[in-house]
């Protein structure tokens, strides 16, 4: 029997019956990062199911999103933002490009591990926007201790603790918000607005997980992580220069490490970061194999619109404006127009 792709828009309980059954979905495949984003920013939901007939064969994630000419549809603020699949990958996609309206700009997020193709021979084109770690953590967290941690990630984390750093988890954010303007403000970033962070917290409940760093009763450092089915993902971290002697973040990253390990995930994934960072090499010493960020765009020509090259040139720049950039008022309308 020959296939009858035909896309159209999703519903919420098909959409979720799909999304539970795929072994490659990620929070930023879920209803709740859906509505957490809907809410918080208003873009145009464009979540569509892909069908055979009655039989659905895809779920691809998306809003409509600011953009200079046309409309660009793909998942913002999430690493990840491709389509799930049931069937062979390749004649979905040119289903899914064909069905690109003129003047429309599809982009999707793709990252090795998927390990899905096709996309090439479905008239994509890509442009890589980073690279994520993945570390294994279906072992006790003393064999990822010792395998996997650098030495000098280790005699961190004893600093920290000997420092008398301990960490607690929150159950609003209040406690972290403060902490990540001031980081913002410090790399120059626009930031999230406080009710994207609160929505996150309501939408997707126990996938959020919000640990703070406290010493001499006070919250020094933050982490915001997301567990969902067998990956957890590093998704928020702040702090400020004047604590990092006592390594809170160090603490962080082992207590998250060590949730997972005794929890339900298989993988702790690091968050999307460029090689030769700063952060980069503050990540690898937890350990963790290197997977790769592409962004998968239709029309191929379009490319551009999907690369981070330009946020890279204007961030010193941003940077010398930060008090401008991370107001509370135009720092937020900014980041729902850059969309990343």
């Amino acid at each position: 029997m020959t296939t009858e792709y035909a896309l159209r828009k999703a519903d919420d309980t098909e959409w979720e019956r799909f999304v539970e059954n795929r072994a490659n979905a990620t929070v930023f495949h879920t209803l709740g990062w859906k509505r957490a984003v809907e809410s918080a920013f208003g873009y145009t939901p464009r979540y569509r199911l892909v069908t055979d007939r009655d039989r659905t064969v895809a779920a691809v994630p998306g809003f409509e999103v600011p953009a200079v000419f046309g409309t660009t549809v793909t998942t913002p603020f999430g690493e990840y933002g491709f389509p799930l699949l049931d069937d062979e990958s390749e004649p979905i996609l040119a289903a899914l490009a064909d069905a690109i309206p003129p003047f429309e700009t599809l982009i999707l997020k793709e990252s090795d591990w998927t390990e899905t193709t096709g996309y090439s021979a479905a008239g994509f084109g890509g442009v890589e926007t980073g690279i994520c770690l993945q570390l294994g953590v279906d072992r006790p967290f003393e064999a990822v201790w010792d395998d996997s941690f650098a030495s000098g990630a280790r005699r961190n984390v004893r600093k920290a603790r000997e420092s008398g750093v301990t960490v607690s988890e929150a159950d609003s954010i209040d406690p972290y918000y403060p902490l990540y303007l001031r980081t913002m403000r410090r790399l120059g970033s626009p930031p999230f607005p406080a009710a994207f962070f609160a929505a996150l917290m309501e939408k997707l409940t126990e996938s959020v997980t919000l640990l703070c760093a406290n010493y001499d009763g006070e919250v020094i450092a933050g982490l915001l992580a997301f567990e969902y089915d067998d990956r957890c993902l590093i998704w928020s971290n702040a702090s400020t220069p004047e604590v990092w002697d006592y390594k809170p973040n160090d603490l962080l990253y082992a207590e998250i490490i060590r949730r997972a390990c005794e929890g339900d995930a298989s993988v702790v994934d690091f968050g999307r970061n460029e090689r030769g960072s700063n952060v980069h090499e503050f990540k690898t010493q937890f350990g963790g194999a290197e997977t790769q960020l592409t962004s998968l765009v239709y029309p191929p020509g379009r490319t551009g619109v999907a690369s981070i090259d330009e946020y890279k040139r204007i961030a010193p720049v941003a940077r010398a404006f930060a008090p401008l950039v991370t107001n509370r008022t135009l720092g937020p309308w900014l980041k729902w127009w850059i969309h990343e």
